[in-house]
């Protein structure tokens, strides 16, 4: 199992560069795209299987550093699939506390 999440921008996406600014190799968290639709949006998957918290003790500020890079870099917008809101300040404690009780 895993806590994931999809991201979607109407802005152009650059992957290589995303992935190089963005993209963690030593973390829990794995992104890969998703094809775009044909109304110009761009998708991104983020999980983070259950079975890797325990080896990457940073799991949460490595997300949270990577919610505001997607949001900020590149016009993000990320959906919690376990809650079903898009993440945001007044949120994002729930999402905290779901993911590390796992």
């Amino acid at each position: 199992m895993a806590y994931s999440f999809i991201a979607n921008t109407t802005k152009e996406v650059d992957w290589s560069n995303l992935h190089s600014e963005v993209f963690i190799p030593d973390s829990a968290i794995e992104m890969f795209p998703i094809a775009s639709d044909k109304s110009d949006n761009y998708y991104l998957g983020i999980s983070i299987p259950f079975g890797k918290l325990d080896k990457y003790p940073n799991t949460w500020d490595d997300l949270v550093n990577t919610i505001h890079k997607l949001k900020r870099n590149y016009g993000f917008e990320i959906f919690d699939l376990y809650h079903g809101f898009f993440v945001n300040d007044n949120n994002i404690n729930q999402v905290k506390e779901s993911l590390l009780s796992k």
